[in-house]
């Protein structure tokens, strides 16, 4: 009884959400195929309910892809420079929307511009769908966001990218850390049986 009880609290320290069920990210990603990085909506709040047009120079958009300026030597070395660019991209995209504020987990605080996994998600998978098209991503292709629920009504959240040579998915999770830091990346398998990364607490 007590080791279940310890792997639940250990399950929990991973969730984003409690009660009623997940929001549909399908509506907020309507269109994204045709986002482009000189405007596109950006999610905070929690569940998408506040979302703000933000406006990338072409200087901050390369910026923001930098590290994908030239191709990778392989896909995990692409995958590492992705989760760099996501925290660049939250950076930029923060300053203009107040979301800098943003602390790792989900949290409430009044008047802050916080945000939880959906919020995370959603970003991330516009951000990963204008990646693929701008052409910077050789070996990946984005994914579609994908959700993991435990006993009690908890559930979390992650955007993924999938190997283009069938190899497998993988979860870019920027939730469990502060605004701009570069995001976590597994493999999807791994993040649906509640993989944490080690010193998170929620």
């Amino acid at each position: 009884m007590k080791a279940a009880a310890g792997a639940l609290a250990l399950l929990l320290l991973g969730a984003c959400q409690h009660g009623g069920s997940l929001p549909s990210v399908d509506k907020a990603l309507v269109g994204v195929d045709q986002l482009t990085p000189d405007a596109f909506p950006f999610c905070s709040d929690h569940g998408c309910e506040v979302q703000q047009t933000v406006h990338f120079t072409a200087q901050q958009w390369a910026e923001i892809v930098g590290p994908l300026a030239e191709p990778s030597a392989d896909a995990a070395a692409e995958r590492q420079a992705v989760a760099e660019a996501v925290g660049r991209y939250e950076t930029l995209a923060g300053l203009q929307t107040g979301t800098s504020v943003d602390d790792g987990g989900t949290h409430t605080f009044p008047g802050r511009r916080q945000q939880d996994c959906v919020d995370e998600s959603v970003n991330t998978t516009r951000f990963l769908t204008m990646l693929d098209k701008a052409g910077v991503l050789h070996f990946h292709q984005h994914g579609h966001p994908v959700h993991r629920a435990f006993a009690g009504g908890f559930s979390h959240m992650t955007a993924t990218l999938r190997a283009l040579d069938g190899s497998g998915t993988w979860a870019i999770d920027s939730w469990f850390w502060d605004n701009g830091h570069p995001a976590e990346v597994v493999p999807l398998d791994t993040w649906l049986a509640g993989w944490n990364p080690p010193g998170f607490h929620n």
